[in-house]
């Protein structure tokens, strides 16, 4: 099976897939546009480069299997584009659409952007059920990723994502506050607007963060604050503190909480434990 993987924006979670499949033997190649993580991208063996359109009809039709990864600054273009390639696709290929994030529409049209895709996967089941048939497929940390576990600690929480944005979703500056304990932040993203007081830390390459996150005791994982509910989670970071060895805390979402009560060891908390229903999906069994 030749798998190809297309994002426009390659963020963590298409590296952590791919590196998960190839480490596994699979025949995978990436076709990336922007590539933030270049610590990971160095560790993709097979890829190609951005394509036209036009020039991505022959390429797509040389594969089992085309991932096409959207996130919400993506899903305007990589979507227009799947509905453009589906026309005229080999009957054996597979179009796969992993929606990194959930954009709403109050009208059908999520039905007919899925219309061009023979499977979706999404990072959370909160996002699969806004689909028909949708698989949830957790953004692990593959293990060959996973970073030796420090045996110094800081007595304190560990924040790594998105903040500053202007959006109630993003406000984390009463945080350490509402804990009652000191909390490091590494922000992801571009701003960090509105979160001057709090205790920012340097903006690290992936790997270099995971190592980062093994010098604390706990990982925060919940609402920003609360008035926040998190319906729709990502669960990106509740897997990379997993990986860190990091307790983890919760507040305001119900599947991470769940989650977090359930109890995990790294057998079937690797991204390489998802790689069964990757397959399923793929093939069309799901």
């Amino acid at each position: 099976m030749k798998i190809l993987h297309i994002a426009r924006w390659c963020s963590a979670r298409v590296y952590k897939q791919v590196i998960a499949q190839q480490c596994a033997g699979w025949d995978v190649t990436l076709m990336a546009g922007q590539t933030p993580h270049v610590d990971l991208h160095s560790m993709v063996d097979k890829q190609i480069g951005w394509c036209s359109p036009d020039a991505l009809l022959s390429v797509v039709n040389s594969f089992d299997v085309v991932v096409f990864h959207t996130t919400l600054s993506t899903h305007d273009d990589v979507i227009p584009l799947a509905h453009f390639l589906s026309k005229t696709i080999n009957a054996h290929t597979r179009f796969i659409w992993d929606c990194h994030d959930f954009k709403a529409y109050e009208d059908d049209s999520t039905a007919l952007e899925a219309s061009a895709f023979h499977a979706i996967t999404t990072p959370s089941q909160g996002m699969a059920k806004h689909f028909e048939n949708a698989t949830c497929i957790y953004s692990k940390v593959p293990e060959s990723l996973w970073p030796e576990h420090s045996v110094q600690f800081v007595d304190a929480v560990v924040f790594e994502g998105t903040m500053g944005n202007g959006e109630a979703w993003a406000d984390y500056s009463a945080l350490e506050s509402r804990l009652g304990r000191p909390v490091f932040f590494y922000p992801s993203g571009g701003s960090v607007a509105g979160h001057e007081h709090c205790r920012l830390m340097q903006r690290l390459p992936y790997r270099a963060l995971l190592s980062a996150l093994t010098g604390y005791t706990a990982g925060y994982a919940g609402a920003s604050r609360e008035d926040v509910t998190i319906h729709d989670c990502v669960t990106n970071k509740f897997w990379e503190y997993i990986a860190a060895g990091l307790h983890v805390i919760t507040y305001n979402s119900d599947e991470m909480t769940e989650l977090n009560n359930a109890g995990w060891s790294k057998l079937n908390a690797t991204m390489e434990s998802e790689l069964s229903k990757m397959e399923e999906a793929y093939n069309g069994y799901i």
